[in-house]
């Protein structure tokens, strides 16, 4: 699937590591002919054990999902969907040499799907739990002893999905000058309730952050 890339909007590995594990709520897409699949998961990233290697990630589905039928015959997409911002023209200095238009910051994952089974599965469970659970003053635990709970656990299907491709845009007015891309960077900085905001990801990927003068 493949998606409108001006070369200034792309984005790199480190920044798409970034945003995979600031917005782990994803949209997972696997073709079945016309009418494809789409299911919204929770993902846990995994670095690679190379600094180039792209990587993995754990997440599961409910066993009567119809999408685990097709998750097995090819390669699916995963969509993570970073920060927006609605940007006026009267964001930019000269506002009648603009039109509204939106940024934003989305990375796409080609990957390819390896079911888990047994102890493999309870462990992938385990590490996404601690990891959703980390800033918990009294984190929740995967109990094994518990009979229920292991019943409930019986009810998914744990996969492992290697990355095989990652296409990131990054569309934060980087084709704007500097005096506007500082402009822009200000209006979206305010407090976001889950990861960076447009205008912190602009501040980190250094756009709009120069002395207009300069």
């Amino acid at each position: 699937m493949p998606i409108y890339l001006p070369r200034h909007f792309e984005g790199d590995l480190s920044a798409a590591r970034q945003l995979m594990c600031e917005r782990p709520f994803a949209t997972l897409i696997t073709a079945d002919g016309d009418d494809p699949w789409i299911s919204h998961v929770p993902v846990l990233y995994q670095p690679g054990e190379q600094e180039d290697e792209l990587g993995s990630l754990l997440f599961h589905l409910a066993r009567p999902n119809p999408h685990n039928a097709v998750l097995l015959q090819g390669e699916s997409t995963l969509v993570f969907h970073g920060p927006d911002a609605y940007i006026s023209p009267n964001d930019y200095a000269e506002p009648q040499q603009h039109v509204p238009t939106w940024n934003f910051a989305t990375v796409h994952a080609r990957v390819r799907a390896i079911p888990l089974e047994g102890e493999e599965a309870l462990v992938a469970m385990r590490q996404q739990v601690k990891a959703f659970e980390e800033d918990a003053t009294q984190p929740w635990q995967l109990d094994e002893s518990d009979a229920r709970l292991m019943g409930m656990f019986r009810g998914i299907s744990v996969y492992r999905l290697q990355i095989t491709r990652l296409t990131t845009k990054f569309k934060l007015s980087q084709n704007r000058n500097a005096e506007d891309q500082r402009r822009v960077r200000l209006k979206t900085t305010p407090p976001a309730p889950w990861g960076r905001t447009c205008g912190e990801w602009m501040q980190h990927l250094q756009i709009g952050t120069a002395n207009p003068a300069d």
